[in-house]
């Protein structure tokens, strides 16, 4: 399933890109051919930059409640880990993205997220 899902946001992500670059073509007189080359290779870059990365989710009533990212070999235990948490509304859509403390930067443990006080970004 989780290859699925990340096939489809891939998927999706690269619709987006070939209909901005179909408006982009159109505003500026290029031809598509040339501005769906460079999408693509914004898409590849955004892909293989994707991969330095691992992501964590923990999920709550089919929502991501906690969302985790750290460099490739980093431990759930280390200190080094972006970790955002997500309030849904009764409807089941995203309201409020809060980190450890306000800190959005890398320096938290996956393991320890349901410990932090979480604060929207300063």
């Amino acid at each position: 399933m989780k290859n699925k899902k990340t096939k489809l946001f891939s998927f999706h992500i690269f619709i987006d890109l070939l209909e901005k670059s179909k408006q982009l073509a159109e505003k500026e007189r290029r031809s598509i051919s040339s501005v769906i080359n460079q999408a693509l290779d914004k898409f590849f870059e955004l892909r293989i930059a994707e991969t330095e990365y691992q992501h964590r989710v923990e999920w709550e009533d089919g929502n991501p409640k906690y969302s985790g990212k750290a460099k490739l070999g980093i431990a759930i235990t280390e200190s080094k880990w972006q970790i955002e948490k997500l309030t849904y509304d009764s409807r089941g859509q995203a309201r409020l993205s809060q980190y450890p403390n306000g800190d959005k930067r890398p320096r938290f443990k996956w393991s320890e997220r349901d410990n932090y006080s979480y604060r929207r970004m300063r």
